[in-house]
C-alpha cells in the first residue's frame, strides 16, 4: 500500500523527544516519518536567538520537505505547531497532501498564533511591554491527567522559544486550500466545552474533519496509541475529506 509520508512538527518549548512514545507504533505499520526539532529548542537549545520567529521554523519544515521530494507528505503540526503548519501550506512547499492539526490554533492569512489563543492579550502586551524579541519561558505542566512522572518528563524537557514565534503573522495567501484534506483534532475532557474561538473554522469550512480524543493537550504522550491508528489510517488515505468524529 502506498502510504503519505508523515512529518511530524511539534508544538511550543518541546522537540522531537516529544512524539518518543508515537513513532514506534508508526513504525510497526510502515508509516515512514520524520520528526524534526525546531530551531532554537530542545537538542537545537544552542541556536535560540531574538532572530529566532515564526518564518525560521517554516524554513525548517520546508527543509524537510525538500529532503522528502517528491513523495507526497501528511504534514502533522501539535499546538503551535499548527501554526507552522499554516505556513507551510502558505509557501506551497514541497507536495503537502494532508495536513494534520493536534490542539493547535487554526489561522488565517496574516494572523499570529496570539491573535486566535485565548491568552493572546497576555502575549501581545508582553511584546509590547518587552518587544517582539523577548524570550518567553514555556510551561510544562502539571497536568491533572498525566503521570506524575510524564509531567517531570514534560517540565523538565522544555525549552523557552522567542516570544514573536507566536506574534508573527503567517504568510497563507489565498487561505486554506479547498482541495487540501485538513483534520483537526480536538483534545479535551468529554462534554467539556471550549473557548477557542478558530474551531467555527474547522466545524464549518470546507475540507476540514474532526476528531475529539479524551485526552490532555500532549496526546501523543497521553494517547500514542490512538493517535498512531488516526495517522495510520489517514496516511494511506489522502483524498478522503469526509466529516467524522472520532471518540
Amino acid at each position: 500500500m502506498n502510504r503519505l509520508r508523515v512529518v511530524l512538527v511539534h508544538g511550543a518549548g518541546r522537540g522531537a523527544w516529544c512524539w518518543q512514545r508515537l513513532t514506534p507504533l508508526l513504525d510497526a505499520a510502515g508509516v515512514e516519518w520524520e520528526a524534526p526539532t525546531l530551531t532554537g529548542l530542545a537538542d537545537r537549545a544552542h541556536l535560540l536567538g531574538p532572530e529566532v520567529g515564526l518564518q525560521t521554523h517554516v524554513d525548517d519544515v520546508r527543509a524537510v520537505l525538500a529532503r522528502q521530494a517528491p513523495a507526497a507528505v501528511c504534514l502533522v503540526g501539535h499546538s503551535y505547531g499548527a501554526v507552522v503548519v499554516a505556513g507551510v501550506v502558505g509557501a506551497k512547499a514541497g507536495h503537502v497532501a494532508r495536513v494534520v492539526l493536534l490542539d493547535g490554533p487554526v489561522v488565517e492569512d496574516g494572523e499570529s498564533g496570539a491573535d486566535v489563543h485565548p491568552k493572546g492579550d497576555a502575549l501581545r502586551a508582553r511584546a509590547r511591554r518587552h518587544g517582539d524579541t523577548d524570550i518567553i519561558p514555556i510551561a510544562g505542566g502539571p497536568d491533572d491527567r498525566l503521570s506524575p512522572a510524564d509531567n517531570a518528563w514534560i517540565a523538565g524537557s522544555v525549552t523557552p522559544q522567542p516570544l514573536r514565534c507566536v506574534t508573527d503573522p503567517v504568510r497563507l495567501p489565498g487561505g486554506w486550500p479547498l482541495d487540501l484534506p485538513k483534520d483537526y483534532v480536538l483534545c479535551g475532557r468529554p462534554g467539556e466545552s471550549s473557548d477557542r474561538p478558530y474551531l467555527s473554522r474547522v466545524r464549518s469550512g470546507e475540507g476540514w474533519s474532526t476528531h475529539v480524543v479524551d485526552s490532555p493537550h500532549d496526546v501523543m504522550i497521553a494517547r500514542p496509541d490512538w493517535l498512531a491508528e488516526l495517522l495510520v489510517r489517514l496516511s494511506a488515505n489522502p483524498i478522503d475529506d469526509s466529516r467524522r468524529s472520532c471518540p
